[in-house]
């Protein structure tokens, strides 16, 4: 069965639509996306582990859902109709922020899409559809600090990465995840990931083999180390200068992240 997915521009408008896995070839087109984190009550995120069979990314961990809206569907409700769909769980969602990014997985093709970002809590035991999710677990920010932790999905570790500058309720126990050492080791996963990415092969199409372009990051531009010019093939995180974009209306606008307010 054939998806298309909402190809948007910089400010997240919709401009058409693209057959999904044309969206993720070579360069990508910029597109919607959401990478849903569900915790539990004692602040534990649910994390999951993606399907070999995967065109990018297979094999990796991942937040506890991340897809893309359809054509007249917000960031939350198409959280919540891939929820049962993939993990065989319902809850409600809140969207918190959005974020632009680009990142190529070698030559699988790239992602390139203005990711929302939601919050919710788990209270059910996850039931994984295997096409999907071959693995499920629940981690505190320290896993992230261990030397021999597994690979992770660029988009979830981007996400987390922002927590700190959003206004999540209480209720959903987040305050390990948004201190200062999770977001330091959040970063170091980011650069870890940078410094280790094997390059596309020689005559393919692609952006850096692992650039990430954040338009509304004001701490990107900030953190240490500091982001470089590209090197080579290989790449390196490249932050553009942060223009901070309202979700409709007129910019600049002088935020961390878009508002709090889904499509």
């Amino acid at each position: 069965m054939t998806e298309n997915l909402v190809l948007v521009d910089g400010d997240d408008r919709p401009v058409g639509y693209a057959e999904k896995r044309l969206c993720h070839s070579e360069r990508g087109m910029l597109h919607r996306a959401f990478t849903a984190l569900l915790f539990d009550d004692a602040g534990r995120l649910l994390l999951t582990r993606r399907s070999p069979a995967k065109m990018l990314w297979p094999g990796k961990w991942d937040g506890t859902v991340a897809s893309h809206p359809r054509d007249g569907e917000t960031f939350v409700s198409a959280a919540e109709r891939r929820l049962p769909e993939e993990l065989g769980i319902e809850c409600s969602l809140e969207y918190l922020f959005k974020f632009e990014y680009h990142v190529s997985d070698g030559n699988r093709g790239s992602e390139n899409e203005v990711c929302g970002t939601l919050i919710g809590t788990i209270s059910s035991e996850p039931d994984p559809d295997p096409a999907e999710i071959v693995q499920t677990r629940f981690v505190s920010p320290h896993h992230l600090n261990v030397a021999d932790s597994p690979e992770y999905c660029p988009w979830m570790l981007l996400a987390l990465a922002l927590l700190p500058r959003a206004r999540i309720p209480e209720s959903y126990h987040t305050s390990e995840w948004t201190s200062p050492q999770a977001s330091q080791w959040t970063f170091r996963r980011l650069w870890s990931a940078c410094e280790g990415f094997a390059p596309a092969s020689a005559g393919t199409i692609q952006p850096p083999a692992f650039a990430i372009w954040v338009s509304t990051c004001s701490w990107a531009v900030q953190s240490s180390p500091r982001p470089t010019r590209s090197r080579s093939a290989a790449g390196t995180w490249c932050f553009r200068k942060p223009v901070l974009q309202p979700e409709r209306g007129r910019r600049p606008r002088r935020s961390p992240v878009w508002p709090r307010q889904d499509i």
